[in-house]
């Protein structure tokens, strides 16, 4: 029989191959128990091969050891770091620097094992020279510098070493760790045996049992490692339920507690904390004595205080300390814990700002403690005043003040506005002094004096506190008071502080966060301008950035952000309401105005005014022109989008529109008519009634009455702004005296006479006057 697979093959060659290959699949039979899996990869390689022979690499892959990775890690990153302090990159340095600590960490089982390397010990020494090099001149390397010191601490004696024997720490000749071949080594090894130009040939017998063996070893490998791989599962899993059930039949007596917690006491006071939350929660709730218990919650706030920085506190520490401050009530408890608001507070801030977590469930729970965070702190800060602690009842305030924003107690609003008050009261006696002739405090001096008298009248400031916090400490107390509506004494207060200097640069994003608030808050209540003098300092830059704004996600969270256009628009309006009398009266100085006289002028050339306006300036001089008619609700159509936008409550800045269109209509109707009907101004200025604050319900409004009775003694309402206007008025009627004057509509020529001259002499115009007024 001839082979197909050859053209020419003899007889006697057929007849051995059929022998041999009997002889063959005989052995493979007897061995087919054995060698189930090393025949079945056998196949799928001759199956491989018979289609496509190209896809065997020559290469074996080799997996590292943990010591050679975290080694080549550890490396990588200290290059990373130096190569950044090298180009003066200190933001990118200390990033890299926090990715090198973490990797360290995950580095400790192979430093354990191995110690650690020398290339460590010169790159962390060389880092501790550039840091040390630069700092004098980079004081953003500060925090750098701290972390770092820490993260020498565990081997300082190295680097002693190496700055003693430098040659003791060259490159060393790492032994070569042995590589471990992959899974599929012995499907590569059944590969091998088959290829070559004879692989159809029969082979040896040597060679079938040489490769047997082989894969009889291969797979018994196999099988004890997994053995041991599901072996050493089960342990794991039985250590831990072991454990678990150790913890729940551990016998805790007092005495057993209280040495346990002497060891956790003098570890933590050598700097290194060997207990955390969940192990001291266990002792709690085991213990019986009352003092041995308030020494455990004690040495809990501890262990969170020294927690590292770099993670957040878990929700679970939150509230077992929250549930355990109300239980402290001496005040040298207060004082020892003031660090830990001071964590608590940080931790808030650092998960509410990144915005990988602002949205987190997490988060969002932890917002939910912070009522119950406040109110232990409130009463911490009432413990230390009542033993006057001041320097750290200071400390709890400023605390107090970042995160009660919008609401505050009745007693705490007063005092600050006492402060306030107090504040205003030392500037007026400052220009008394300046009227007599007497010499002038400096700021500095008035600001020292001034907080000289909080320190004895209130218990605010103690020798101890910087000037730098009691700056900060009026800042805040002035954003809070434009928050509870006292926007004019918190201007007063801001007003008093020395200027502040670039070495502060978070003092001076507060500052100018403060007069932003200042504004915001006055325009709110109806002070223009307050709002007007406090926002003018932002509009003067094109492009308003962070700094000038005072956001810093340091010290404010994203929510808490101000828009740029919102300040703009109070300010604008602000003016608008400013100007609207000095606009009437057709006699005013371009000095004076707020806004540029020069925007009325152009306006006045255009054509008509009622195009639709996009800029905020064509908004209010188009909004201007119509108060100036008497056509409040146009005016106000005109501004829609601003006080949709930017003014939650529109019904005072709505009421104070009509009372400006109202002046500046009667101040023209003062030029053209001898008399107006009360009735008549309340209903077309939409001021016949008003909403009673405590009844709800709608009472006869005063407003206009009000509005002439100021116009009578020459000021304008709102804004008390100085006018001429001439006339009587009562229950009825405003009359005006006589006279003729050119109308405001002259670009049309028409010329109008007052209603009695009219009457009087029958006269008949050519054209109506229903468009005058």
């Amino acid at each position: 029989m001839a082979s197909r697979f050859f053209v020419a093959s003899s007889s006697d060659y057929d007849e051995e191959e059929e022998q041999q290959q009997q002889k063959e699949e005989e052995e493979l039979e007897e061995k087919e128990e054995n060698q189930e899996e090393a025949k079945e990869n056998k196949q799928k390689s001759n199956v491989a091969k018979f289609f496509d022979d190209s896809w065997k690499s020559s290469e074996k892959r080799v997996v590292r050891s943990e010591k050679q990775k975290r080694w080549a890690e550890l490396e990588f990153a200290i290059n990373k770091v130096l190569d950044e302090l090298t180009y003066a990159n200190f933001k990118t340095s200390f990033e890299e620097f926090q990715s090198l600590m973490k990797l360290h960490s995950k580095s400790q089982k192979a430093i354990k094992q191995h110690g650690y390397p020398n290339f460590f010990i010169r790159g962390a020494s060389d880092i501790q020279q550039q840091v040390k090099d630069l700092l004098p001149d980079n004081k953003d390397l500060r925090r750098f510098a701290q972390e770092l010191e820490k993260f020498v601490v565990p081997f300082q004696d190295k680097l002693n070493e190496f700055a003693e024997h430098p040659e003791n720490f060259q490159d060393e000749e790492e032994e070569e760790d042995e590589f471990q071949q992959d899974d599929d080594d012995d499907f590569e090894d059944d590969a091998d045996a088959d290829e070559g130009p004879g692989k159809w040939f029969i082979k040896s017998d040597d060679d079938n049992e040489e490769k047997n063996s082989d894969d009889d070893e291969d797979k018994d490998d196999k099988k004890e490692k997994r053995k041991n791989n599901n072996k050493s599962e089960v342990d794991y899993a039985e250590m831990i339920e072991q454990r678990l059930m150790a913890s729940k039949n551990e016998v805790i007596t007092d005495q057993t507690a209280r040495e346990e917690l002497d060891k956790d006491k003098l570890s933590r006071s050598k700097g290194k904390v060997i207990t955390d939350t969940e192990r001291l929660s266990i002792l709690l709730h085991r213990v019986e004595d009352e003092k041995l218990k308030n020494d455990i919650q004690l040495e809990i706030c501890f262990t969170i205080m020294q927690g590292s920085s770099e993670k957040a506190i878990p929700l679970t520490d939150w509230r077992l300390v929250l549930n355990i401050l109300p239980k402290f009530r001496k005040p040298e408890e207060a004082e020892m814990l003031t660090p830990l608001f001071e964590r608590l507070s940080r931790d808030f801030w650092a998960r509410s700002v990144d915005p990988r977590t602002t949205f987190n469930p997490e988060t969002n729970q932890l917002h939910q403690l912070q009522a119950e965070f406040n109110t232990s702190l409130t009463r911490f800060c009432d413990l230390l005043e009542a033993d006057k602690k001041y320097a750290f009842v200071i400390r709890l305030q400023i605390i107090m003040l970042e995160n009660c924003y919008h609401e505050l107690a009745p007693s705490f609003e007063d005092r600050i506005a006492r402060r306030a008050r107090m504040s205003a009261a030392e500037v007026a006696a400052e220009e008394t002094n300046q009227k007599e002739g007497l010499r002038a405090r400096t700021p500095r001096e008035l600001l020292r004096s001034i907080l000289l008298k909080l320190s004895e009248d209130e218990g605010m400031f103690d020798a101890n506190t910087t000037l730098s916090l009691k700056v900060r400490a009026s800042l805040y107390y002035a954003i809070h008071l434009a928050y509870n509506g006292h926007p004019r004494q918190a201007q007063q207060l801001v007003g008093v502080l020395p200027d502040i200097p670039p070495e502060l640069p978070f003092v001076r994003i507060l500052n100018n966060r403060a007069f932003a608030e200042i504004g915001i808050a006055a325009f709110m209540t109806g002070d223009y301008r307050t709002a007007y003098n406090s926002l003018k300092g932002f509009t003067k830059n094109p492009v308003a950035s962070n700094a000038i704004l005072g956001q810093h996600p340091r010290i404010y969270a994203p929510w808490l952000n101000i828009d740029p256009a919102a300040l703009e628009a109070y300010h604008y309006i602000s003016a608008m309401m400013l100007d609207i009398p000095a606009l009437t009266t057709f006699n005013y100085d371009d000095q004076v105005l707020l806004i540029n006289g020069k925007t009325h002028k152009e306006l006045q050339k255009k054509v008509g005014i009622t195009a639709c306006p996009e800029s905020i300036l064509d908004k209010i001089a188009v909004a201007i022109e119509r108060c100036k008619r008497g056509e409040w609700q146009l005016a106000r159509e005109t501004l829609k989008y601003e006080i949709e936008r930017y003014i939650p409550d529109p019904r005072l800045f709505e009421r104070d529109l009509k009372l400006m269109s109202l002046c500046s209509y009667l101040l023209t109707a003062n030029q053209y008519y001898d008399a107006v009907e009360i009735k008549t101004l309340k209903k077309q200025f939409d001021l016949e009634y008003e909403i009673d604050e405590k009844t709800k319900e709608k009472v006869n409004s005063r407003d206009v009455e009000d509005c002439l009775r100021m116009m009578h003694q020459g000021r304008s309402p709102v804004v008390n702004a100085n006018i001429m206007f001439q006339a009587e008025f009562d229950n009825d009627y405003v009359k005006f005296a006589l006279n003729e004057k050119e109308t405001i509509l002259g670009e049309y020529g028409r010329t109008l006479s007052t209603k009695g001259d009219m009457l009087q002499n029958d006269l008949i115009l050519l054209e109506p006057t229903s468009n005058a007024y």
